[in-house]
């Protein structure tokens, strides 16, 4: 790091102007991800190497993943789905920048460049899902289009590069995936990177791509006189490019999102291929930074509010499936995977080996479930009851029987696209 170069890191942006019909060309430096296009000859971007640099294809598994549009401003990002109508994505994506870089001090401070400025307008913010870039007869016809964009409102982007997306409609069928809250990403964790943007093959890819076991370097706050990282940012190496801005850092262990990418690149400012300033390159190394989540847990449980769900907090179950004591068919249709039939009919009950019943339920073995689990209370009980699904866990006294259970913006896609920030970018 230092000692590759003397000089001071300028982290490009991630968020990717395009056209339809041809790319906006990358230059040098490591730059912030700028909300403004700017022009093409003064473009600063930054990538990493398979776009998400050195990946394969995304799979349907990664649905969650959706393109993110302006079509005012012709430019693309990635986001990720936490509810039907609530895309995560990055403040630089949603937000205009008052210049082109983004040089941020070990302390999150960052220079008059990083200052932010009004938002876009997200009626013009369009959502594509699906793992096939949309056709460019398609663009007019997106999933759904930005209603409210969320953030903190901090006046200067580093250490604050994170927003969210309300939506106008329900996504139909969508997917969804968990977010870590309640504790900060650890150096162990290893995370997937997935996003639209730039691979070091082409700077528009057919498919959503994904980078399997990048390994985290730093956690801020960190002191470096190449890289410093800021108290809210998680530096990574090769990992993603411009267009991936806004896309997620899946933590492996679990498939929750720890965090949103940001900006990065080596500092090499080569512009011979799209992705030059995204890949390792000889004694250059690419440096990539994510923002934490959990520093923004307010903020994403009142975006959650706002979009009419509870939280999917890591480790939880889908926020969507049924509760206890709602109507169920099956285990899977519950939150607790388990669906209790009494009398002929199905509800949604809990296993009680180590949390109470609610009144009027009693806790009692269930040789279906291998647990202990909430019944209905019955003076004389006389009739034949079965459960449906499995227990997070056996209890201690009863028998066992079945138990079971679970970067920067995307290019290309806007015609008559205006160019985003002129010399540094975010992702």
């Amino acid at each position: 790091m230092g000692s590759r170069s003397p000089r001071r890191l300028v982290l490009s942006s991630l968020a990717s102007p395009a056209s339809l019909l041809a790319l906006a060309a990358l230059s040098t430096g490591f730059a912030a991800c700028s909300g403004a296009p700017s022009s093409a000859s003064d473009e600063r971007v930054a990538a990493s190497t398979d776009g998400i640099i050195r990946g394969t294809q995304s799979d349907g598994a990664q649905d969650a993943v959706v393109l993110l549009v302006d079509v005012a401003l012709g430019y693309a990002c990635s986001g990720t789905l936490l509810a039907p109508n609530l895309v995560l994505t990055a403040r630089h994506c949603v937000s205009q920048l008052a210049g082109e870089g983004l040089r941020c001090d070990v302390n999150g401070v960052g220079g008059p460049e990083s200052v932010t400025r009004a938002d876009f307008a997200p009626g013009a913010i369009f959502v594509f899902t699906g793992n096939k870039r949309p056709a460019d007869s398609d663009i007019g016809s997106p999933a759904a289009k930005g209603a409210k964009i969320i953030h903190d409102g901090a006046a200067n982007l580093c250490n604050h590069d994170l927003a969210l997306l309300l939506l106008d409609r329900k996504i139909p069928d969508a997917k969804i995936v968990p977010i870590r809250l309640d504790a900060p990403a650890i150096l162990t964790d290893t995370i997937t990177a997935v996003g639209w943007g730039v691979t070091d093959t082409t700077a528009q890819p057919p498919m959503r791509m994904q980078r399997t076991g990048v390994k985290i370097q730093a956690l801020g706050p960190k002191n470096d006189s190449f890289a410093p990282v800021a108290p809210n940012d998680i530096l990574v190496g090769e990992a993603f490019c411009q267009g991936d801005s806004g896309g997620p850092g899946f933590a492996e262990s679990t498939g929750a999102v720890i965090g949103v990418v940001s900006h990065g690149g080596n500092g090499t400012g080569n512009t011979t291929v799209p992705w030059g300033n995204c890949v390792n390159d000889g004694s250059f190394t690419a440096h990539n930074f994510y923002t934490r989540v959990d520093t923004f847990k307010d903020l994403i449980i009142g975006a959650y509010q706002l979009a009419g769900q509870d939280p999917w907090l890591e480790g939880g179950p889908d926020p969507r499936l049924a509760h206890f004591g709602d109507a169920c068919a099956v285990g899977a249709d519950c939150q607790s995977n388990l669906c209790f039939t009494d009398k002929g009919s199905a509800t949604c009950t809990s296993d009680c080996s180590t949390v109470a019943c609610p009144d009027g339920f009693d806790c009692k073995a269930d040789t279906a479930a291998g647990t202990k689990i909430c019944k209905p209370h019955v003076a004389n009980p006389t009739t034949t009851t079965t459960t449906s699904g499995c227990a997070a866990a056996p209890s201690q006294d009863a028998p066992l029987a079945g138990l079971g259970w679970f970067g920067v913006g995307a290019f290309g896609i806007f015609a008559a696209a205006r160019r985003r920030r002129a010399s540094h970018r975010s992702r």
